[in-house]
């Protein structure tokens, strides 16, 4: 059965996730330890896609919270000869670690909804500087669900 994602957003230091998990609807808090790399001499196998060998930062660990990750890479900005790999945007990255490879996806428990506003207003368009859509009727507003 299939596990996959339908939102997924960081709230401080946790993702807050929404999906499905074998057919069952999930939502999680999960505190997430991201992983980052620095550019090293030692043998490694790990290497950054330009090819530097690089080694895991945080003495060799994933960091306890993508607040500590943020203070490292603030920290470390400047340091010569120093340069952190990684991805600093901790949804994709998140996303990456939590569903490896391709995430299949089971399209009837997805709900596409859309909303359609028609506005009456003198002249048939909304101009620049438009202030508001509340002075002005609304003649029809339809919801269309999947």
């Amino acid at each position: 059965m299939l596990q996959f994602y339908t939102n997924v957003s960081r709230y401080g230091n946790q993702i807050l996730l929404r999906g499905y998990d074998h057919g069952r609807r999930i939502e999680k808090k999960i505190k997430y330890e991201p992983i980052l790399f620095t550019s090293t001499n030692l043998k490694t196998s790990y290497v950054a896609l330009d090819g530097t060998p690089v080694g895991v930062a945080n003495a060799g660990k994933r960091f306890e919270s993508m607040r500590t990750a943020n203070e490292y890479v603030t920290a470390n900005k400047g340091v010569a000869g120093k340069t952190i790999y990684g991805n600093t945007k901790y949804i994709p990255a998140f996303i990456n670690d939590y569903y490896p490879g391709n995430v299949g996806f089971d399209r009837n428990k997805i709900n596409v909804t859309t909303i359609d506003i028609e506005v009456k207003i003198g002249g048939g368009i909304i101009v620049p500087g438009f202030k508001s859509v509340s002075a002005h009727r609304i003649p029809r507003l339809r919801v269309i669900s999947s």
